[in-house]
């Protein structure tokens, strides 16, 4: 039993007002709020998990998922997709990613690659399409 779970079961015990006495010292524990030796555990318990939590999330981790491709590898990317008889399945799994993660991560990334679908989405040629994909 390590010390922090031994202070954890004690203020569990405390707080549903099971007094804790340590028999070979002499001690006990009140379960009352003003018991000085309560309020120490309580602040042990608290310590013991504001560290944990420092050493399970740290400050100065990312958060979210890992990047799967990075923002500076947009040039190569761009490049990989318009060279000659390059598909985007080609290109995705060369980088190890679906297609939808590409697709994704240019539309995030690439200003060129919105301007270019807003372009096609703001013409007349759109309902044509809608048209063709309905019948």
């Amino acid at each position: 039993l390590s010390t922090p779970t031994l202070i954890r079961l004690i203020d569990r015990m405390l707080r549903r007002g099971i007094a804790f006495e340590i028999v070979a010292a002499g001690v006990v524990i009140e379960p009352a709020p003003d018991d000085k030796l309560h309020a120490l555990i309580r602040a042990l318990d608290g310590h013991h998990r504001y560290l944990h939590g420092l050493k399970t999330h740290p400050e100065t981790a990312s958060r979210g998922r890992k990047r799967l491709l990075d923002p500076d590898d947009l040039p190569a990317i761009k490049s990989r997709l318009e060279s000659p008889g390059a598909t985007a399945t080609d290109v995705a799994q060369e980088l190890r990613v679906s297609r939808s993660t590409l697709f994704n991560f240019l539309e995030r990334y690439d200003p060129d690659r919105v301007r270019r679908s807003k372009k096609i989405s703001d013409g007349g040629d759109e309902d044509i399409r809608k048209q063709r994909h309905l019948a």
